[in-house]
């Protein structure tokens, strides 16, 4: 399990790697890769964090990226034809980063970020038959630290800032870079000022390439305040993540990955809950569109006042890029999941499938659909199986706005997990989310938004609908 952090209970599906090929829209999948594998319902939104816009623009802002080389002449892509300023690189001493004499640029980059702005939020404690409402104002800090070839990380950390981590994210593209963040954000309630409070997201990821092994680091603290579905009210969270990764290339079109990781989430007043896991792949390019990954999971899920969840995997990864407009993307498979003694075993199919088409060059358009299996924080001795889907698209007007449209649907079932019985309850729950963004400067951008979230529950009191309209300006220098 790879640490994640956001909104609130996020909508999640299977990780899956992102694809190698080189097609338009293999590479927006690449980049928005979070947009199937943590697709945030509005539910999950931390307090109104927006749905940030990923184009040109932003990447070279967020990565301080060199320009393209240019030749002697300087020609129409120079620097100064840009009108962007060279960023210092930093080499090692013979110049070459990675296996192969490949020159990567690295870069040296120091980033303080900031975010403000308020929302209005007419049922703050997702209640059924309580519903009150209050504005928020939120204003924030950060400070991020990089060298290296941090883009990849950049774009997860980009989505993933301030959302829980409760599910399995997806790996990281194996890169030279050292990566370390911090965001800390202040909520202010006009009526609730009991309900103030101070989010935080530390995080130190790192990776390296050799000539046939890579390897990747990443280590994460969350402190999270938000409503959660499955508890049914706002609660307080510290999640604690590990990951380690490694890969060694058998031949060019072979290689065999391994995924450990270890994630730890602890509340308040609810059930905690520690998950270990263990993944390994055979990585296998068929064709340059085609890549296929058999693997298999080892598991152990750990939750106060139920029984130990051992559990195994057989998977499927599958990665086709069909065009350069449409990429295909996920992974299936099948969990076994040893219950309490006496209940045995449950098998339990899972997937995550993920599409990513653009019809045209400012229009993005993706979908996904998944199936995992979660802890409950809430009922002693049961966890949920989720599957959902849900749709997104991307919309860029005048080079400066954007319009996203978001909207998705998912279904929570709860089981037993030992001999104890727990009450009936299923979930069906619908999120969107209409947002419009404008870039006033290379470093600034200004959106304002609307969520919209309703679940319809068979347990009492669980069920609610909540509307969000706000905005949101973001800094990143």
């Amino acid at each position: 399990m790879t640490l994640s952090a956001g909104a609130e209970e996020g909508v999640r599906a299977e990780p899956f790697t992102p694809p190698a090929v080189e097609s338009a829209a293999a590479k927006e999948m690449a980049r928005s890769i979070l947009d199937f594998e943590v697709t945030l319902p509005l539910a999950a939104n931390q307090e109104g964090a927006r749905s940030f816009q990923e184009d040109a623009l932003w990447l070279e802002q967020e990565t301080m990226e060199a320009p393209e080389p240019v030749s002697e002449t300087g020609g129409e892509t120079s620097a100064e034809a840009l009108n962007e300023p060279v960023w210092p690189a930093a080499e090692t001493s013979d110049g070459l980063i990675a296996g192969g004499g490949v020159r990567t640029g690295w870069r040296k980059n120091v980033f303080p970020h900031f975010r403000f702005g308020g929302f209005y939020d007419d049922n703050i404690f997702i209640s059924e038959f309580h519903r009150e409402s209050d504005f928020i104002a939120f204003a924030g800090f950060g400070l991020r630290l990089g060298v290296g070839e941090v883009q990849a990380p950049l774009y997860t950390l980009r989505e993933t800032r301030n959302v829980p981590h409760l599910y399995e994210a997806p790996p990281q593209p194996f890169g030279n870079y050292v990566l370390a963040d911090y965001s800390g954000t202040y909520f202010a309630f006009a009526d609730h000022s009991e309900q103030n409070a101070y989010d935080q997201d530390a995080l130190l990821s790192a990776g390296w390439m050799g000539s046939k092994l890579s390897l990747g680091f990443e280590a994460r603290f969350q402190s999270l305040s938000s409503p959660d579905i499955d508890v049914g009210r706002r609660v307080r969270r510290y999640i604690t993540g590990l990951t380690g990764r490694a890969e060694y290339d058998l031949s060019p079109k072979t290689s065999l990955e391994t995924d450990i990781s270890f994630v730890s989430t602890q509340y308040r007043s609810n059930l905690d809950s520690n998950e270990f896991l263990n993944e390994n792949w055979l990585n296998l390019e068929l064709t340059p569109k085609l890549k296929i990954a058999p693997g298999i999971g080892f598991g152990l899920l750990t939750i106060q006042e139920s029984p130990d969840q051992p559990f195994g995997r057989a998977l499927l990864r599958i990665v086709y890029d069909y065009s350069e407009k449409l990429a295909f993307n996920g992974r299936i498979g099948v969990e076994y999941r040893d219950l309490e003694r006496g209940s045995g075993f449950r098998n339990n199919p899972v997937f995550g499938l993920g599409a990513t088409y653009i019809p045209f060059e400012s229009t993005t358009i993706s979908m996904s659909a998944y199936r995992t299996a979660e802890a409950s924080a809430v009922l002693a001795g049961a966890d949920y199986t989720r599957t959902g889907v849900d749709l997104k698209v991307r919309q860029r007007f005048l080079q400066r706005f954007h319009v996203t449209l978001t909207g998705g649907y998912e279904n929570l079932d709860y089981h037993a997990v030992s001999r104890a019985s727990i009450p009936a309850r299923s979930d069906d729950y619908v999120f969107g989310r209409a947002s419009v963004a404008f870039d006033v400067t290379r470093w600034g951008t200004a959106e304002v938004f609307y969520n919209y979230q309703r679940d319809s529950s068979s347990h009492p009191g669980n069920s609610f609908t909540d509307n969000q309209v706000g905005i949101e300006i973001d800094l990143a220098f």
